[in-house]
């Protein structure tokens, strides 16, 4: 399964951090080829939530099944999506604050591959495009979240 991450410095405590990202409510903030969530679990937050994200990828429609699988607040959340594209997706918060200033160092992970007959399609080339793309995504998930904290600074890529 390839693999992208990004990571990024963000003036805030790691707490902070955390109770954003566990809100489903911002996902299309820092996602915005989503253009919705809503709960279908009974549970809001921690391991076994999920909620249905509906958007477009490349003007094609999209509705994917979010289910969080890891919840250690306020260090790591993960979650697997399920639909077009499946997908891991785990952030992992490290505390870097100094007494005057609090810093929290993000790293966004994505493990994903193309569902269903379409995944034959994206070899080669066209693998190395998408994985480009999968990666432009992440970086600017972690821009948006860095935008959420403004003193914030030093976003990161590599795969």
């Amino acid at each position: 399964m390839p693999t992208v991450r990004a990571t990024a410095n963000i003036a805030a405590p790691a707490e902070e951090i955390f109770d954003f990202l566990a809100d489903y409510r911002n996902i299309p903030r820092l996602q915005p080829q989503f253009i919705s969530s809503r709960l279908v679990s009974e549970r809001e937050r921690c391991a076994g939530a999920c909620v249905e994200l509906v958007g477009r990828f490349h003007g094609m429609p999209m509705r994917v099944q979010n289910r969080i699988v890891t919840w250690l607040p306020p260090h790591r959340l993960a979650s697997i999506s399920e639909g077009a594209i499946l997908s891991r997706n785990v952030w992992e918060l490290q505390p870097m604050s100094s007494p005057d200033a609090p810093c929290t160092r993000v790293t966004l992970i994505v493990d994903y591959k193309v569902a269903g007959p379409a995944g034959r399609l994206f070899t080669g080339i066209t693998s190395a495009i998408f994985n480009g793309e999968i990666q432009g995504m992440t970086d600017g998930s972690l821009r948006r979240l860095q935008g959420c904290f403004p003193a914030s600074t030093g976003a990161e890529s590599g795969s």
